[in-house]
């Protein structure tokens, strides 16, 4: 059972009596939003402590103010780890955030080229600072797991997610680059197997449920073509809508072979396209562990994470019946992934790291596995991709997906896709706790964002007075 009281309100006392009570099977799932950023719609340089406000915490709301982002960051991991407390309201039960996110259509849909002429289209890098704040305060001691609100399939940028004024999307078919957009348009009557008739009547209505052919977006429908022909699929799956000028498909309940090629050759530039202030929301984290999270540590610029386990001997599994080939096989399990840290291969040269091989220069190199644990490793190259062998497999056997410097305090790891297997020894019964660090970045460095790649490229008065701020000198 999952108790999620209202926003910011503490969880009730529930009775674990034999027919009502929780019988230990319960998580909080309690929802938590930066109050300021979402109202206002603006990442400032200032916030205040809304759940400590609400809790009795200060004797003057003034007191709650927050100011610059490093105080603010702080501020909103100490309001999540009062929530995680809470939690022991109704007993030793885990948390999980149900509810987390940052709004996109900040300052009047300045990153949808609203604004200054569509100076700032598609630079998110506001939204992609708050809501890395936001999912931060899951991190540090709480190591609180959470789910990011939301994913919106037919998100656009005039109507957001389409409800409620909201517009928090993860992923906006706006967003993705025109060119992949004119493929997938030009790439859908492939699709679709089971196929029906559309009146003409319907087809204006059709179009705008499920946010395509609008004037802003890139794929326009039926644009000048009053004698065309209509047909469609039942519907299973809206993030891979394709349209042309002819046709509305919607996709098939299998993966036509054009969108697995995609993923097979260039995973990254196929989990991106779309995607908004992904560096924020796609964040490595221990999914299973030997013992107990001690503290999770992440920095997005950096792309250095690092956590800290606690184990005790009564993590100490019980092996009791269990072969000895399979004795070996608990180890915690990180994920790590690829848009994080993926391999230069997978990157044009400009985003691809100073300290990492260029795209093109991976080129005559391309199967030559890149090491993936932390002793010799005999996997083999990546396979060559041909229509006859496409299936979903996803990274499982590749050794070239990450781009990773993994360090350990003890123990040993493997890397299989996107999944780090890291294995450490257990105290025996009569030994004390122990504590293991592992840190990951990415050997080339942080993968850049458009933004970062043109700050690099300004002058230091450019640097000094950003366009987009007023500038003042004393």
């Amino acid at each position: 059972m999952f108790i999620q009281p209202p926003v910011f309100a503490p969880p009730p006392s529930i009775e674990d009596e034999e027919e009502i009570g929780l019988k230990g099977r319960c998580a909080f799932s309690g929802h938590y939003y930066d109050g300021l950023t979402l109202i206002t719609r603006h990442w400032s340089w200032f916030n205040a402590d809304a759940l400590g406000v609400i809790r009795g915490k200060y004797s003057s709301p003034v007191l709650a103010a927050k100011f610059g982002e490093r105080a603010i960051r702080k501020s909103l991991q100490e309001q999540l780890g009062i929530l995680k407390d809470d939690a022991l309201t109704l007993g030793p039960y885990p948390t999980i955030i149900g509810e987390i996110g940052t709004p996109f259509d900040m300052d009047d849909k300045r990153s949808y080229g609203w604004t200054d002429g569509g100076k700032w289209k598609g630079e998110y890098s506001r939204q992609e600072r708050a809501l890395d704040a936001s999912l931060n305060g899951a991190d540090g001691g709480n190591a609180i797991s959470f789910t990011v609100w939301t994913y919106c399939p037919d998100s656009s940028h005039q109507w957001g997610d389409g409800w409620n004024m909201e517009d928090l999307s993860l992923w906006s078919a706006d967003d993705v680059p025109n060119d992949r957009a004119r493929s997938d348009v030009f790439s859908g009557t492939r699709r679709s197997t089971k196929r029906g008739r559309i009146p003409e009547e319907e087809e204006e209505d059709v179009a705008s449920m499920y946010g395509i052919g609008r004037d802003d977006s890139q794929a326009v429908l039926l644009k000048n073509n009053n004698n065309s022909t209509k047909v469609f699929s039942a519907p299973s799956a809206l993030s891979s809508l394709s349209v042309s000028n002819s046709t509305v498909n919607y996709p098939s309940e299998t993966w036509n072979d054009d969108t697995i090629l995609r993923w097979r050759t260039n995973p990254y530039d196929f989990l991106t396209e779309g995607a908004r202030a992904v560096r924020a929301f796609a964040r490595p984290f221990p999914v299973k562990i030997v013992g107990k999270v001690k503290d999770i540590q992440f920095d997005i610029k950096s792309s250095e994470f690092k956590v800290c386990v606690r184990v005790r001997a009564e993590d100490r599994p019980n092996l009791e019946g269990v072969n000895e080939e399979e004795k070996d096989t608990l180890a915690t399990e990180v994920y790590i992934p690829l848009v994080q840290y993926a391999h230069p291969r997978l990157l044009s040269p400009s985003r691809a790291g100073g300290n990492s091989r260029s795209a093109v220069e991976d080129t005559g190199d391309r199967n030559a596995p890149t090491p993936a644990s932390s002793h010799d490793s005999s996997e083999s190259a990546t396979p060559t991709i041909t229509n006859a062998t496409l299936k979903w497999d996803g990274f499982g056997e590749q050794s070239d997906v990450l781009d990773i410097d993994v360090t350990v305090s003890d123990g040993r790891w493997e890397v299989h896709g996107q999944t780090l297997k890291w294995w450490y020894d257990v105290p025996l019964g009569n030994e004390s706790d122990r504590e293991y660090t592992l840190q990951v970045k990415r050997a080339g460095g942080a993968i850049k964002t458009k933004s970062e790649e043109e700050e690099e490229n300004k002058t230091w008065v450019e640097q000094l007075c950003p366009d987009d701020m007023q500038c003042c000198v004393m």
